[in-house]
């Protein structure tokens, strides 16, 4: 029981660390679920359980954040006029 719990909860830290990664705050998220930033906190640190919708929501967060900084392009700028 105590194995399945640590998985749990070590899984849910990785998770945390992508989040941050991706530069979402506790605020943001915390905002976007109704909840506060301390109980994001406890979720992504792995002290707390992350109820399954929440999770679904930061996932769309994240999808949305890396698509944008992936379609993100840059002009060159320099001599070449």
């Amino acid at each position: 029981m105590r194995q399945e719990k640590f998985s749990i909860y070590s899984e849910q830290r990785a998770f945390g660390a992508r989040v941050r990664e991706a530069g979402l705050s506790r605020y943001e998220v915390g905002r976007s679920l109704g909840v506060s930033p301390s109980t994001v906190a406890g979720w992504l640190a792995g002290y707390n359980r992350m109820p399954p919708a929440a999770r679904a929501v930061i996932e769309y967060r994240l999808r949305t954040t890396e698509a944008t900084t992936t379609t993100t392009t840059t002009t060159p700028t320099g001599g070449d006029r």
